[in-house]
């Protein structure tokens, strides 16, 4: 009669011998192509804020590149507030948009104030 703890020994016998002459590989990582939200902040009442990330390897214009961000209330298809978008974004860098009536601390936890809103949002 086998034994559970047989057969688990056993099965651990061959997973470390597979294990053991298996070559392990890396895992290419693929780079964005396309800029990305990587943060987004929302503290009280107009503390609010969007980072938007670089990792294409290259800088991108925003302006030619035609960025906008387009924020939609209460589940409206229809934008209502657009914001065009304008200089540009070093590769490893972020663009961060932030509500024009956000406080100065908020303001200090950006790593660029680069644009402000005329509106709420």
């Amino acid at each position: 009669m086998k034994t559970i703890s047989g057969i688990i020994a056993r099965g651990l016998l061959v997973l470390a011998l597979v294990a053991s002459v298996t070559p392990v590989t890396q895992m290419a990582q693929a780079s964005p192509t396309e800029l990305f939200f990587s943060e987004y902040i929302e503290g009280t009442s107009n503390n609010k804020a969007l980072e938007i990330y670089n990792g294409t390897g290259a800088a991108v214009d925003l302006a030619t590149g035609g960025y906008n961000i387009q924020m939609h209330f209460n589940g409206n298809p229809v934008a209502g507030l657009t914001i065009n978008l304008t200089g540009a974004v070093a590769d490893g860098d972020v663009y961060v948009v932030a509500q024009s009536s956000a406080s100065a601390v908020e303001r200090k936890f950006c790593k660029k104030f680069v644009a402000s809103l005329a509106g709420s949002w």
